[in-house]
């Protein structure tokens, strides 16, 4: 129920803002809400003539409210993964995995849960990269 709750909450925000919004004499900088920009795109796409503008215009409007995709990480997942990746360097400078990504997949199996180690082993692989530590090309 609650999400339902805010689903009502935000369409009448919208509908708010849509009716403080003016077309043409509206300036970027009073649009202060994302309810106001997506009442500004609205309101461009309705006046647009060109049909591809105004898709585009409806396009930017929808996204606005959209989830961001892929995974979202956790602040403790994060802080989890760091010590993960940590312990998988520890076992390649002590010999006890021959690569970093047989660590990776040492560590992964040891953590358990719902994931596949191979997925936890690419997760850590693809964080390590993205934080550019580099680990994998100094061993």
């Amino acid at each position: 129920m609650p999400e339902r709750c805010a689903l009502v909450d935000s369409e009448q925000r919208l509908a708010m803002a849509r009716d403080r919004v003016t077309c043409p004499e509206r300036h970027i900088t009073d649009l202060q809400s994302i309810h106001d920009w997506a009442a500004a795109l609205d309101c461009a796409a309705a006046t647009s003539k060109n049909t591809t503008e105004r898709a585009a215009l409806e396009r930017a409007s929808r996204a606005l409210f959209q989830q961001p995709r892929g995974r979202i990480a956790k602040f403790e997942d994060v802080i989890r993964d760091r010590s993960l990746i940590q312990e998988a360097v520890w076992l390649v400078e002590n010999d006890r995995a021959p690569t970093i990504n047989g660590a990776f997949l040492l560590v992964a199996a040891s953590v358990g849960g719902s994931a596949s180690p191979r997925s936890v082993a690419e997760r850590l692989r693809r964080r390590e990269k993205r934080e550019g530590n580099g680990i994998h090309r100094n061993l």
